[in-house]
């Protein structure tokens, strides 16, 4: 393995699962709004072609919670 003294550490990766197939992925936040996932080459015909595939995603937004009628601002 190569020396870790001269590595930049981008960000730590998880494994998960898929909820639609089951398939496995790795997945980690670059930023607080870039995702890192990296998924197997399901599209490998030879041995030069990689094993896994990394992409870059923004963060899905989420739906903010509307406040209710009695809650204060």
């Amino acid at each position: 393995m190569a020396n870790t003294n001269n590595l930049v550490k981008l960000t730590g990766l998880w494994k998960r699962k898929s909820k639609k197939d089951g398939s496995q992925y790795l997945s980690g936040n670059l930023t607080p709004t870039a995702t890192m996932i990296v998924l197997p080459n399901t599209h490998k015909k030879t041995d030069k072609e990689p094993d896994y595939i990394a992409f870059v995603s923004a963060h899905q937004a989420k739906a903010k919670q509307q406040p209710e009628e009695d809650d204060e601002l």
